[in-house]
């Protein structure tokens, strides 16, 4: 079963944007059929979730893989590096690797598709000093989901940059393939933080949940955290999901 758990396996968070809703139900659409075509097949592929945010502009792409080496590994496959060039003309990626740093609750978070439940991704990217603060600000929030109501929260999982010394070079040729020109590098990896998280949208009784009451005291956090660092935070639908095969 997809998800995200402590268990060692890579997870790719990449945020796609997109001009249009149409353009990136296009977008999700052709990358979840080259998924199928090309990518399930390579050695190491574990899974891959594409979630449509609600904003109409986003995508959100979790694609694991047993391990780093894997992953760069897949760059020698020519239908793989030809969905890339194709895939990064489509939307502006933002590609981003990481490892299981917490699970609340020590509970995986599903990433099989559901009508009643949403996501949040939230990807923050700061300095180091102020990446720490982030980091404790997250992990005490879910500490205190402990001892409180969690609202529609079921599961979350707080992710920290892989460590590898290959890292930033192979996000960087990630982030460039089919650009024309010299693209910037992204921000140096251990920059950044993802936080994860699937919230159901009905109470027990089977009445909707108020938005905020959705994602609970995350939504709070995440504002605070905004304050000094930058945040690329949505609400996600998951439109399709791809395991291995």
């Amino acid at each position: 079963m997809p998800a995200i758990a402590a268990d060692g396996t890579i997870h790719g968070v990449h945020l796609l944007s997109t001009d249009t809703a149409v353009a990136l139900r296009q977008v999700a659409d052709y990358n979840a059929s080259e998924t199928l075509r090309v990518i399930r097949r390579l050695p190491g592929f574990v899974s891959a979730s594409f979630l449509l945010s609600f904003n109409g502009r986003d995508l959100a792409e979790i694609v694991q893989w047993q391990s780093w080496q894997h992953f760069s590994r897949a760059f020698e496959d020519a239908d793989f590096v030809e969905h890339l060039h194709v895939a990064h003309g489509l939307a502006r990626p933002e590609p981003g690797f990481y490892e299981t740093h917490r699970l609340w609750r020590g509970t995986a978070v599903d990433l099989q598709p559901d009508p009643f439940a949403i996501f949040l991704v939230s990807v923050i990217t700061a300095p180091q000093d102020q990446r720490s603060r982030a980091l404790g600000l997250l992990e005490a929030a879910l500490d205190s989901l402990d001892e409180q109501p969690a609202g529609g929260l079921e599961s979350a999982a707080v992710l920290l940059p892989v460590r590898s010394s290959d890292l930033g070079a192979t996000i960087a040729g990630a982030a460039g393939v089919g650009r024309s020109g010299t693209s910037p590098a992204p921000p140096p990896p251990s920059d950044r933080i993802a936080l994860v998280a699937r919230c159901k949208t009905l109470d027990a009784s089977g009445l909707p949940l108020p938005e905020a009451t959705q994602i609970g005291p995350l939504r709070q956090v995440l504002d605070d955290v905004a304050n000094f660092a930058a945040i690329r935070s949505e609400r996600y639908d998951l439109r399709h999901c791809i395991a291995a095969g």
